[in-house]
């Protein structure tokens, strides 16, 4: 039996093109999977804006979606983070065989 050992997700997000630290970045399947399935990951970007998601994922489609979070109440910013996550989202796929993938995002205007 051969077993596949996934692939890494990396990339750089960034805000209105801008290198931002604090962007958070969300890797989901599409929602055609069943839940059963489904994968949802979250991460951070350093200062540099470099993300990457340590757990390894299978080939197929994924979204990958940001917003940045700030440092005000995050009560104050839900609404703008979301419009964020909706503008900001891609798909992309995940080749088999593929060690690493790298995927950059930008993060647009919330207005």
């Amino acid at each position: 039996i051969r077993m596949s050992h996934g692939t890494v997700i990396t990339g750089i997000a960034t805000s209105q093109g801008r290198i931002a630290g604090q962007i958070k970045v969300v890797l989901t399947t599409p929602p055609t999977i069943p839940a059963d399935k489904s994968i949802r990951l979250e991460t951070v970007t350093d200062g540099e804006g470099r993300y990457l998601f340590t757990r390894r994922i299978p080939p197929g489609s994924y979204e990958l979606r940001a917003a940045v979070v700030g440092a005000a109440s995050p009560d104050s910013e839900i609404f703008q983070q979301l419009l964020q996550l909706k503008r900001s989202s891609t798909i992309f796929t995940v080749p088999t065989g593929q060690d690493v993938v790298e995927h950059n995002l930008n993060v647009p205007a919330a207005n």
